[in-house]
């Protein structure tokens, strides 16, 4: 019985068991959506890449090719272009094999146990699943941002730029990458890396199009978030599942201004730049890097559930960081979250009460929400002891 406790705790702790896993989900899920033709996004994708080779506008309505508008950059038609030259059923299998393969060497790269690696994997297994089943590239984003935290720590501060453009130039809260400056020596390098590599990648689509239709693209682009905001914010949508429709929708406010919220939100985490004492502290830094992934998304009119790929990774690292995890407060934040944050989207709750309640109400933030309120105010009155030394390599 022992012998068999053992092998089921290595299975389970065991980070390359867990990445296998994890890669064949990719692959099947994509198989099964493209089969029964629930592929959209993948549509969308592949398009940007024809459509700049056609110098055809990237953000107009297209019925006869997919639903709903492209909202990435211009610069994302390069990122796509090796999946989008590939048939569909292909295409769509490789691209989910890529993005998981990369979130999964993002995660080998902290410098936590790999065990810890392990467990955090399986945490937010099933939010993986949530965005691979509508192909979306939040995956990326969040390999992105976990990458340029890893380089910054590690003082590699031009991988990290390259990684902050490309995350920036396809999703512009790519660019929160840049809030781990503090934690690197060399802060005027990874500043203007960025922006050469930025001027660099912008441009870049020209070689397949012309520097004219690329430069448009770029107001368009702009043009097409501006009215995707404005659009996010109708009370009761499959967006702003955020703390912005949170409040609004609990409290019926659809014309509560955002900044009435974001300015203190920003101003709480800005506090923690105030901690300057403990920007060389492994754990600190991961404690910032849990906060800035649940930020990203939490304050953003464009959250939607598979965007939560991003915020979870946050929630499950915070929770592996703390040393007194079993406290009753800390269990039943994380369990609030397993059940309204990544379980929300299940079958475990009746189609009823997830249209009615969870998605009208934004209620998937609510645990997230107040989880990065305990994680700012962990940052803000740091201390050492309260966390989980054996996490850290």
């Amino acid at each position: 019985m022992n012998v068999n406790k053992e092998k089921l705790a290595f299975f389970f702790t065991n980070k390359k068991y867990v990445a296998i896993i994890w890669c064949v989900l990719s692959v099947l899920i994509a198989f099964k959506q493209i089969l029964r033709d629930r592929y959209n996004n993948y549509k969308i994708f592949k398009n940007v890449f024809w459509h700049l080779m056609d110098i055809k506008n990237l953000y107009l309505h297209y019925p006869n090719e997919y639903f709903d508008r492209n909202h990435y950059g211009p610069f994302f038609s390069i990122i796509i272009a090796p999946f989008a030259l590939l048939p569909d059923i292909l295409g769509g299998v490789v691209l989910n094999l890529a993005l998981v393969s990369l979130f999964i060497y993002a995660i080998f790269q902290l410098n936590i146990d790999d065990k810890y690696k392990a467990i955090l994997m399986w945490i937010i297994t099933n939010e993986l699943i949530t965005s691979l089943l509508s192909f979306q590239f939040n995956i990326y984003i969040v390999s992105c941002l976990i990458l340029s935290f890893a380089y910054i720590t590690s003082q590699k501060e031009i991988k990290a730029a390259w990684l902050i453009s490309i995350g920036f130039l396809i999703k512009l809260y790519g660019i929160v990458g840049m809030s781990f400056l503090f934690f690197t020596k060399n802060r005027a390098k990874l500043v203007l890396s960025f922006g050469a590599t930025t001027i660099i990648l912008m441009f870049l689509p020209a070689l397949i199009s012309n520097f004219d239709f690329v430069y448009q693209s770029y107001i368009d682009w702009f043009n097409t978030l501006a009215i995707k905001n404005e659009a996010n914010k109708v009370l009761g949508n499959m967006q702003d599942i955020s703390v912005f429709g949170l409040i609004k929708r609990i409290f019926n406010l659809p014309n509560l201004s955002n900044l009435i919220i974001i300015i203190p939100a920003f101003i709480i985490y800005s506090l923690s730049y105030f901690q300057y004492k403990n920007f060389k502290n492994p754990t600190f830094q991961l404690l910032f890097l849990c906060s800035t992934l649940i930020f990203t998304v939490i304050f953003s009119t464009g959250a939607e559930s598979p965007t939560y790929i991003i915020a979870y990774t946050g929630v499950g690292l915070w929770y592996l960081l703390l040393n007194n995890r079993y406290h009753k407060f800390y269990m039943f934040l994380f369990i609030l979250s397993v059940f309204l944050t990544t379980l929300s989207p299940t079958d475990i709750f009746p189609k009823f009460i997830r249209e009615e309640y969870i998605i009208k109400y934004s209620l998937k933030a609510l645990p997230c929400f107040l989880i990065w309120l305990v994680i700012q105010y962990q940052l803000i009155f740091f201390h050492k002891s309260k966390f989980e030394s054996k996490i850290i390599i």
